[in-house]
């Protein structure tokens, strides 16, 4: 709740830092994953937290894996990196699900 507070005005730092305690004290917790990647990627482009933001989402499917959400943002990363083959195919399984 306290990550969602901080992310809706845009303040990402404090965001992320919550939700890397969320995930610290229950790694289990659903949403978790995509959410702190939601939130690192609005942070920065910067190849290691796309890295981070790529590795959080590969495991999100644990917790949704009907999530299109989840395929579309690796997509987009997959973009960014200018890997369009990549991009592609995360964005056809975005579609498919």
């Amino acid at each position: 709740m306290e990550a969602e507070y901080y992310i809706n005005p845009g303040d990402d730092a404090d965001a992320i830092a919550q939700y890397e305690r969320a995930l610290a004290r229950d790694p289990g917790l659903s949403g978790i994953r995509y959410e702190l990647a939601e939130a690192i990627l609005a942070d920065s482009a910067s190849e290691t937290l796309l890295e981070r933001a790529s590795s959080l989402l590969r495991e999100t499917p644990k917790d949704n894996p009907k999530n299109a959400g989840t395929a579309a943002k690796l997509g987009s990363i997959a973009t960014m990196r200018n890997h369009p083959d990549i991009a592609e195919a995360e964005y056809m399984k975005a579609l498919a699900l």
